[in-house]
């Protein structure tokens, strides 16, 4: 997903000799470095020149050096929780979006008449089986996202109807599954109830 320019904040400048080094944040935590014109009181006396400039930086940046690298790792230390709460929240956002375009999908892809029954019932196995089992998060998108396909499931194929998947059908379903929980749509035991994307998070960043 594209980065939206409305999230951009623009952070305090920075001051090194006299000079000042300012920096944007994007919505998603990200930081850009702007670095201050280089001027200074140095004149070019009899080259013809008319501008100043700061000799001591032009001549570090032409040795491969930033004349502003400790300025810049101040700022970006100095806002490291405002721009890490920034991409927790944009990453809920994210995956709420995310979570939504399947459920449309899923809801599309049960829905289709061009399909027979037994084949839309295979294309939302195979959705469910693709979806992560791994978290790296306090919110498990994984576990969020086959509840999603699970709860479609019950409504476009429900239990005990001809359109059911029947238990021959499950069983080979499950023998080719990469996943290592079952797929089992009609388990009698409630499902596990996972965190939303914004349970926990803080509403406003400093």
């Amino acid at each position: 997903m594209a980065k939206s320019q409305t999230g951009v904040r623009e952070l305090p400048k920075g001051n090194q000799r006299g000079t000042r080094v300012t920096a944007n944040v994007a919505e998603d935590g990200s930081i850009r470095f702007h670095d201050p014109k280089d001027i200074s009181d140095v004149h070019m006396v009899g080259l013809g020149v008319g501008g100043r400039f700061d000799l001591s930086d032009q001549i570090m940046k032409r040795a491969g050096q930033d004349p502003y690298a400790s300025v810049k790792r101040a700022m970006a230390e100095n806002t490291r929780e405002q721009r890490l709460c920034m991409a927790r929240r944009y990453q809920g956002e994210r995956q709420k979006q995310e979570l939504f375009a399947l459920s449309t999908k899923v809801r599309q892809l049960a829905a289709r008449t061009d399909l027979s029954a037994a084949q839309r019932r295979e294309l939302l196995f195979t959705i469910w089986d693709e979806c992560s089992e791994e978290s790296d998060s306090t919110t498990d998108y994984g576990a969020m996202a086959r509840a999603t396909i699970l709860s479609i499931v019950h409504e476009a194929f429900p239990a005990g109807s001809d359109v059911a998947y029947p238990p021959a059908e499950l069983l080979a379903l499950n023998e080719r599954r990469s996943s290592r929980q079952p797929f089992a749509p009609y388990d009698p035991r409630p499902m596990k109830r996972t965190r939303h994307p914004d349970a926990g998070a803080p509403t406003e960043c400093p």
